[in-house]
């Protein structure tokens, strides 16, 4: 394994500490797969960079993200996980195609964490829009989902939450046309 990564991941959360990461990993699934031991490693401040690097590389290489499905799910379950690699295990999610057999977990997680006082704004708004995607492939979840969304939105103390909830009922609406 080359120290690269962990280098840089050293280097601190900077922007170009992240676009050095992201240029040097590419779509390359061996170095991604260096970067991934670091997000699920046990030091807690390597790891949140690494989850964030993590999230800029699957928006240009969405790909690289599917063997570590079972595995981020996993830990979002754990009680410990820092809020930062909660919220960039979601931003992943909401941006990725989630395979079938990981839908229903994850859409449960993400209702749970959207619904928690207890999280942050931001890991909220990313755990509704991951169980939000994953419902709209299945009317009886989109059924289940709108009156917690509606929910939200009326009770929404932050402008992030009442934006998302705003922006996913116009998407319903639309789709009832």
């Amino acid at each position: 394994m080359s120290d690269i990564i962990k280098d840089t991941l050293l280097e601190g959360q900077a922007k170009s500490s992240v676009n050095k990461l992201i240029k040097h990993i590419g779509d390359d699934k061996v170095i991604f797969k260096e970067l991934m031991v670091f997000v699920f490693g046990k030091d807690e401040r390597l790891s949140r960079y690494a989850s964030w690097v993590m999230t800029h590389c699957c928006e240009t290489q969405p790909q690289l993200i599917k063997p570590y499905f079972e595995k981020l799910i996993d830990g979002l379950k754990k009680e410990k996980l820092h809020h930062a690699n909660k919220r960039n295990y979601f931003r992943v999610f909401q941006e990725v195609e989630i395979p079938e057999k990981f839908q229903g977990e994850l859409y449960d997680l993400g209702i749970k964490f959207a619904l928690s006082a207890n999280e942050t704004i931001a890991v909220r708004v990313f755990a509704l829009t991951t169980s939000y995607n994953i419902a709209k492939k299945h009317p009886e979840l989109l059924n289940e989902l709108t009156p917690l969304i509606v929910e939200l939105n009326k009770y929404s103390d932050t402008p992030a939450m009442t934006s998302r909830t705003n922006t996913i009922l116009k998407e319903l609406k639309k789709r009832k046309l």
